[in-house]
This record gives structure tokens, C-alpha cells and sequence, in this order.
């Protein structure tokens, strides 16, 4: 059996979630900026508008969709998916990675493969990290995009200075 539980609030309680289980999605679909649970999820997505801020370290055991004009933001943890999972971001949105105040690397999310990755033309990754940024190798390889069409910012880690440092994975 399977579940798909929308949140659709800006505030919510949740004492106990497990949405682990094959099948399960959950889907923050606030019109509106939402904090997001840091557990395990089978299914995962973001849409509505606003931006959808990581609380901590996350696991995505099966797809990963942002949809709508919604900004997942990652401030500084690991968001760990799997190979044979989806991961799509639709036009209009965003996922920034990095806090500008702080040096943490934050990276991409990992262990998703490159023919199970869609980034919509209009589609943007931000990397702002206050200090070096790993720029995960499904997007680059040898200086060069793997995606075309797809536009990568990379934000001065202090106002009036260049980037910082930008490493490929």
C-alpha cells in the first residue's frame, strides 16, 4: 500500500512520520516558505511557490521532484538519494545550496544518476556556499556542462569580492 500526504500549511506538528515505506510520498505544497522534516522519505517533493528549507540531513530512498515555482534551499546538510530514483526540477525553480554565512561545502544531491536527472531549461542550482563549493560532477565534466541549458550561479561568499573557490567533484 501506498500514501501521499500533502502538506499544505506553513505550520504544521508532526510527533511521529514514517514515510520511508515503498510507495509513500510526501509532498510540501505550500503556497509559501516551509521548514522541512529531517527524516527519511520514500518519495519526496516540493511544489506551490515559496522557499522549502533542509532542517537536517535527508535521505530520499526514491524520487525527488521540485515543481511549481518553489526553492528548495539547503543551508548545510547532505541530501542523500539513490541511483535508481528521479530526481526533476520543472521550470521555474529553484535549489540553493550553501549559507553565505558560513564556510560548510554543501553539495549537490548525491547518488542521483545522470539518465535519471531532468532539469528543465528553466530550471536554476545556486551556489552560495561562504567558502569553497563542490560542484557535483553529474552537472560538469572536464569544464563543460552536461546540461546545456541548465544555469548554475555561483554567489560571492562576501559582497564586493569575487566567488569563492569552486572544486569539481
Amino acid at each position: 500500500k501506498s500514501l501521499t500526504i500533502q502538506v499544505a500549511a506553513a505550520s504544521y506538528t508532526l510527533t511521529t512520520l514514517v514515510a520511508s515505506s515503498s510507495g509513500n510520498t510526501v509532498n510540501f505544497s505550500y503556497s509559501g516558505d516551509q521548514t522541512i522534516p529531517a527524516i527519511t522519505y520514500n518519495h519526496l517533493s516540493f511544489g506551490g511557490s515559496g522557499v522549502k528549507t533542509l532542517s537536517g540531513d535527508f535521505t530520499v530512498n526514491g524520487n525527488l521532484a521540485i515543481s511549481g515555482t518553489a526553492e528548495l534551499y539547503n543551508p548545510a546538510y547532505t541530501l542523500t538519494g539513490n541511483l535508481s530514483g528521479t530526481f526533476t526540477m520543472s521550470s521555474g525553480t529553484k535549489m540553493r545550496l550553501g549559507n553565505t554565512s558560513t564556510s560548510t561545502d554543501v553539495v549537490y544531491p548525491i547518488f542521483y544518476s545522470k539518465p535519471n536527472t531532468t532539469f528543465d531549461i528553466n530550471s536554476e542550482v545556486i551556489y552560495q556556499g561562504g567558502g569553497s563549493q563542490t560542484v557535483y560532477p553529474l552537472l560538469l565534466n572536464h569544464s563543460k556542462w552536461l546540461y546545456p541549458t541548465i544555469r548554475a550561479i555561483f554567489l560571492p561568499k562576501r559582497p564586493n569580492t569575487m566567488c569563492a573557490f569552486v572544486s569539481i567533484a
